[in-house]
């Protein structure tokens, strides 16, 4: 288990979190209306040139989605759900910034479904590497929890303190296991949790699919601390309400 927690830490360490302009690139298309548009194509269709990339032809059947950025009305409370489930675009990163997308001041980079910044690891959890922060923790939890139970069977006085101290972070450690856990199955992330307590906009998903976007659909891997989820799936959450800016996009 030690293994194991120690290689999910160092996958943390290097790991991409989802760091939208790692991901993605925008072209600008027509602004109507005084609606800046924009598709959105993924990076890896780009061409490298001058240590730089070349923005993709305009073809939107080319795009994995086209947006339009809209400011919301009056009635729709700034860092509420209905805020953050839009698309936006980032002054800091000058970038497309798709729903449920944050800017970390600390990395200076917005990231997909932003879990929280760990200064443990070094790194934000955001879409892509939630998995592997989960599994460091079961593996965290599991061996401190081992440690303490071989520790106890020694019975000598001269552990009581080492052994305490196992028990005591193994305990924090899984805790958080278990809020993470939580947040999994509902598609919740902790900088959302407040708001959607209030306003839950994933109500109809199932635990099922809730897993799948972060484990991917493959149940061999997940226990692997290896990526299992696509870039493409922080553009569209598919939650109860539609994502405000969104104008087409590839069937997931």
């Amino acid at each position: 288990m030690q293994f194991m927690s120690l290689l999910c830490l160092a996958r943390l360490f290097f790991s991409n979190p989802g760091f939208v302009r790692d991901l993605f690139i925008t072209r600008q298309l027509e602004t109507i209306d005084g609606a800046k548009r924009f598709a959105i194509y993924a990076k890896e269709d780009a061409t490298p040139i001058d240590g730089g990339f070349e923005t993709p032809l305009i073809d939107t059947d080319k795009a994995l989605c086209t947006v339009e950025i809209v400011e919301p009305g009056d009635e729709v409370k700034p860092f509420s759900v209905e805020d953050w489930y839009r698309y936006k675009f980032c002054d800091k990163c000058q970038h497309v910034k798709p729903p449920r997308a944050h800017h970390c001041i600390i990395c200076g980079e917005c990231v997909l479904r932003m879990e929280h910044h760990c200064p443990w690891v070094g790194n934000c959890i955001g879409l892509l590497n939630h998995k592997i922060f989960w599994l460091f923790l079961l593996y965290s939890s599991m061996g401190l929890g081992g440690i303490a139970v071989v520790l106890l069977s020694a019975a000598e006085d001269k552990f009581f303190i080492t052994t305490l101290g196992a028990i005591a972070v193994g305990l924090a450690i899984f805790l958080l296991f278990l809020f993470q856990t939580f947040n999994i199955i509902k598609n919740w992330s902790t900088i959302e949790t407040y708001g959607l307590w209030v306003n839950n906009i994933f109500k109809s998903h199932s635990y099922g699919r809730s897993w799948r976007l972060i484990f991917g659909a493959n149940c061999l891997t997940w226990l692997l601390p290896i990526e299992s989820t696509s870039p493409a799936e922080g553009l569209d959450y598919m939650a109860d309400i539609p994502v405000l800016g969104l104008m087409n996009a590839k069937t997931k």
